[in-house]
């Protein structure tokens, strides 16, 4: 099996329009709908405020941009097609075959969508049985193998994660319980903010990956701190024990 992780140059900035419109019409979106879409994406006049007042105005090609709130739905749509495409033409094993017909399905989707790849942050990852792996690399034009992805902050790999996988996501933990004034919060809005937050957060990554035992007992006696104390600040060591365990197994961490 293999796994490829594709970059888009400047992905919604470069898309096409038309592309975009005639998606909309085909997933039956109202025509009028439609229309004010267009209206928002093409042939919008800006404006420059110099020194509190508006000065003259000038045309764009592009209106809606990346930052938008609507910027990410109406990208969605026009990756849809991509996935479309995918499930058509179906990927299974890591063949010589498959790996030219997923360059050759990226070539064809960048011709009408305007979205071209960047090969140079694409990266590809393969099992441990996977034969010609040189081969299978240049026939996808990547030439950054790794033995794990990182998608959406979720760590991904064919082999089984280790605790230092994790370590990013675990400082972020940390990061939200030392950013909030816990001795404001009551017990109740302590549990509320671990209930709605924090687990949701861990949900979040148990998802797509499973967490070893280590990465558990740190969540819960973080959490458990956080709640009946109200403050981590002492809670400093349990990435301090956390980070000797590592060290001693070989893997070294810098603080």
């Amino acid at each position: 099996m293999f796994c490829a992780k594709i970059d888009i140059k400047k992905a919604f900035d470069s898309v096409s329009r038309e592309f975009l419109l005639a998606r909309m019409l085909q997933k039956g979106f109202p025509k009028p709908f439609i229309n004010w879409i267009k209206a928002c994406i093409s042939n919008v006049n800006f404006s420059v405020i110099i020194e509190g007042a508006l000065e003259g105005f000038f045309s764009s090609s592009t209106g809606l941009r990346q930052g938008c709130p609507l910027s990410p739905f109406l990208f969605c749509l026009v990756m849809d097609a991509f996935s479309n495409l995918l499930d058509e033409r179906g990927f299974k094993d890591a063949t010589l075959d498959n790996c030219r017909i997923l360059s050759a399905t990226l070539k064809e989707f960048a011709n009408v969508s305007g979205l071209h790849i960047n090969y140079d942050k694409c990266s590809v990852m393969f099992s441990k049985k996977t034969r010609n792996r040189d081969l299978l690399c240049q026939a996808l034009s990547i030439c950054n193998v790794s033995y794990k992805l990182v998608y959406l902050g979720i760590p991904i790999s064919f082999t089984r994660l280790k605790v230092e996988d994790f370590l990013p996501s675990m400082d972020q933990i940390h990061k939200k319980f030392t950013g909030w004034k816990a001795n404001l919060l009551s017990f109740a809005g302590r549990l509320q903010y671990l209930k709605f937050t924090i687990q949701n957060t861990i949900a979040y990554w148990i998802g797509g990956s499973i967490l070893p035992k280590t990465v558990f007992k740190f969540f819960r006696k973080t959490c458990s701190k956080f709640l009946f104390f109200g403050d981590i600040k002492n809670c400093t060591w349990s990435l301090e024990i956390l980070f000797f365990c590592l060290n001693r197994k070989g893997v070294w961490v810098s603080l």
